[in-house]
């Protein structure tokens, strides 16, 4: 009875008219009756607040998704949309809504790999489709979004999301965009024989490039010389538009810029 009771206020799936005709257990029917009149008073109340209210205690997956997608008033579209679970539901608001910030809320809330995939490719907004690609998994995708995306800042996203080193390295010396360059030496593994190429001559010559400062960084905290001084020490670099510079604290150091020298 309790699993009938779940499968009517949390399923969207069509099988919830079958498990209200088998519930006979009181409580349960209760939960379901209130639930139902959540609904109808989160959907046809005339005030705000009062919708506000009743998303508050609602938990019909069916009813918050019609909510998220529908409702007029953009705080009660938001609340219902932080209550959603269903991935079928988030997907469609993901892709539906008219709205770019409950677009990139749901996106947020995605794990749907297919889903998001589509979405960080074809979203029209690219606060959207950098969301998306963040929670991709996929590497040839991310690394295609890297490569041809329209937006800077979602290529970088893509890129900074890639664990693929043959690709991380083909994004690194292909690519003409130097802060996606950047990203891919940042999330490079200190193996990989594409790191040395981008550091270039280390032996005496200084380098103003922010692609070659990264590379020498992330190779140098792991010679021997350094690794048994500072046998803790951590590298990290963030890659951004906005210059800053880089410090050595301690037994960490961390490094982020976009114009800086190493």
């Amino acid at each position: 009875q309790e699993l009938l009771a779940k499968v009517v206020v949390e399923s969207q799936d069509p099988a919830r008219l079958e498990a209200v005709a088998k519930l006979t257990d009181q409580a349960a029917l209760a939960k379901v009756a209130v639930q139902a009149a959540l609904a109808k008073m989160a959907v046809d109340a005339k005030y705000p607040q009062v919708r506000l209210d009743a998303v508050g205690k609602l938990t019909d997956q069916t009813a918050l998704a019609k909510l998220a997608l529908a409702d007029g008033d953009g705080e009660v579209s938001v609340a219902a949309l932080g209550k959603l679970t269903d991935q079928a539901a988030l997907t469609e608001i993901a892709v539906e809504s008219k709205s770019n910030g409950l677009r990139r809320f749901a996106v947020g809330k995605l794990t749907d790999q297919a889903a998001l995939g589509r979405i960080a490719v074809d979203d029209k907004d690219w606060r959207v489709r950098s969301t998306a690609a963040v929670r991709l998994t996929n590497q040839p995708l991310l690394a295609k979004i890297a490569a041809e995306d329209k937006d800077a800042h979602v290529r970088i996203a893509a890129a900074r999301n890639l664990t693929d080193q043959p690709l991380l390295a083909k994004i690194a010396e292909t690519q003409v965009d130097r802060f996606v360059r950047a990203t891919a030496v940042a999330a490079m593994d200190p193996s990989n024989p594409a790191l040395r190429r981008q550091a270039g001559d280390r032996k005496g010559v200084i380098s103003s490039d922010v692609v070659s400062s990264i590379a020498r960084v992330k190779l140098s905290v792991q010679e021997p010389r350094i690794r048994s001084r500072f046998p803790r020490i951590a590298f990290q670099a963030a890659v951004s538009d906005v210059s800053r510079s880089y410090r050595v604290v301690a037994l960490n150091a961390s490094f982020s810029s976009c114009s800086g020298s190493a």
